[in-house]
């Protein structure tokens, strides 16, 4: 199982282990309601979501869900084929293109090739707006955007969130917003051009989508951005010393391999002081499973507030697979993520800081990747690769997910925490 993730289980305290035991049902849910008082109270859940973004994708806030019905009894060892969240408490089509990288290549002929792979294209300023001519036709030049005041807000699909969680007076609580936001890397736009053949042509050009985009980020002002596809020329250029300008302080994670697109993490400097930024790699040059070049970024925030200290918030970012016939390797990279959670966010007695998790899963709801993540357990046998992520309506004939999917040698076990294997 990929254990229930991130569950503060009855006060135990969990360590990690190649053979994990049966888990109490019994918690709470510490990346939504934070732990036991008297933290829980700096932190209600957020309460707006957004729904709709630049690219399919999809940002989970689950409710509270119901716990599972029947005990599970210690003296039973969970089945083989379970994935668990060991601290629960705590329609694309096609396939990805991908350069696989050789597995006999050194570190220093890997930065060689990368940088031999990746040459940096010439992009007008965002100032801009000229489209390059079709096929010989004259230069098109698309009218600016009118100002703000006047200008009608994007058409937005909200969701209130706010009564599956409980009230707390105004003085004990410590309100803040998060955004999860694909913004959709001109590069990866441009090497896969074909998906976006329904959309205007001109609406595909950087120098007109960046002015949208700063601007919506603008008008919506949340507290902590995740942004996923930020592409590193137009981060370190035009994105963040746009965002420093709003009083952003700016973390960010490239791809390992030669595509650069990657993710950042930014948040409110006045209202968050940064302790910790943990990088994570998925790609494992020994382990063939994952061979993929996806990252996630963890940060640990510690609240400015007045009065006491608040305890620290753990926001995590990532970006998985796009293949809808990789089930396994997204799984596999959720679940290095998930450990690297554990390790920055469990408090010393068991119990975790706050956490928000945020990403493109390329995962559509009610697959079993989501229901991982929201119910924090998953039976996969007898489940096809392609079935993971439910992006593909018809799975027959594919492959059937291996027991266990990952090696001992990636060092993680079943309850996707860090442990010592043979």
């Amino acid at each position: 199982m990929l254990p229930r993730h991130l569950r503060t289980v009855g006060g135990r305290c969990f360590t990690p282990s190649c053979n994990p035991r049966p888990l109490c049902m019994s918690g709470n849910f510490p990346w939504w309601s934070g732990p036991h008082q008297p933290w829980s109270s700096y932190f209600p859940a957020p309460t707006w979501h957004l729904q709709d973004n630049s690219r399919p994708h999809h940002h989970f806030v689950p409710h509270r869900p119901p716990l599972p019905g029947g005990p599970i009894f210690p003296w039973f060892p969970p089945p083989a084929s379970w994935l668990h969240l060991s601290h629960f408490n705590m329609d694309a089509k096609g396939e990805e293109p991908f350069r696989k990288r050789k597995k006999e290549m050194g570190e220093g002929e890997e930065q060689q090739y990368k940088r031999k792979s990746w040459t940096k294209r010439p992009y007008p300023p965002a100032s801009d707006l000229r489209v390059p001519p079709i096929h010989g036709t004259p230069e098109v030049v698309v009218p600016a955007s009118p100002p703000t005041e006047s200008r009608a807000p994007a058409q937005r699909r909200w969701e209130d969130f706010s009564r599956h969680y409980p009230e707390r007076s105004s003085k004990d609580r410590f309100d803040f917003t998060v955004m999860s936001y694909n913004i959709l890397s001109q590069d990866l736009l441009e090497d896969n051009s074909g998906l976006y053949s329904h959309c205007r042509r001109p609406y595909l050009f950087w120098n007109y989508r960046l002015p949208n985009l700063l601007r919506e980020l603008q008008d919506l002002n949340a507290d902590i951005l995740c942004l996923q596809e930020v592409q590193e020329d137009h981060y370190e250029e035009q994105i963040k010393p746009r965002l420093e300008a709003l009083g952003y302080a700016c973390e960010y994670k490239s791809r390992t391999g030669t595509k650069p697109d990657g993710c950042a993490i930014c948040f409110k400097s006045d209202k968050f002081k940064l302790k910790l930024v943990k990088p994570v790699e998925y790609f494992r040059r020994n382990i063939a499973l994952l061979d993929r070049d996806n990252i996630g970024l963890v940060l640990m925030l510690q609240p400015e507030t007045k009065g006491k200290d608040a305890p620290m918030i753990c926001v995590a970012n990532t970006h998985l697979l796009y293949n809808p016939r990789r089930g396994d390797i997204k799984l596999t990279q959720l679940a290095i993520l998930l450990a690297e959670i554990t390790r920055v966010a469990q408090v010393q007695d068991g119990r975790f800081y706050p956490i928000v998790l945020c990403g493109d899963f390329n995962s559509v709801p009610g697959s079993p990747l989501h229901r991982f993540i929201k119910e924090g357990t998953l039976h996969y046998e007898g489940m096809t690769i392609g079935k993971v992520s439910g992006q593909e309506k018809y799975t027959r004939g594919q492959r059937i997910l291996s027991i266990p999917i990952w090696p001992q040698t990636l060092g993680i076990n079943q309850l996707c925490n860090h442990c010592v294997c043979c």
